[in-house]
């Protein structure tokens, strides 16, 4: 069963509209695809997007990137994945606030 499992995270917790907005144009990746915008909303395009193999990040005190700064910043991930019939668990933590879709629910 395809699906496309997308993961935004915001350094300030606010409500986001139901579903994701169009992705901006970033290269094609293999792996996640990780944009990562200089304000709380994911407004405008992002500040820096680039592939990630995994999500485990750890950051604290630090950000994403130089270009990123360490507070006030938000994250999408994104990656098209093909799931097997079955039930999954998923873990998402964080300081601030994470919301997930799948297949845009």
């Amino acid at each position: 069963m395809p699906g496309v499992v997308a993961i935004s995270t915001v350094d300030d917790v606010r409500l986001l509209p139901p579903k994701l907005p169009e992705p901006p144009q970033c290269p094609d990746t293999p792996g996640w695809r990780a944009e990562y915008w200089v304000n709380a909303d994911l407004a405008g395009p992002p500040r820096l997007c680039r592939n990630e193999e995994f999500l485990r990040h750890f950051w604290v005190y630090d950000s994403p990137a130089p270009e990123i700064p360490n507070n006030w910043f938000s994250a999408r991930y994104t990656r098209q994945v093909d799931f097997a019939a079955g039930r999954y668990r998923f873990r998402l933590s964080s300081d601030d606030g994470v919301l997930m879709w799948l297949d845009d629910t």
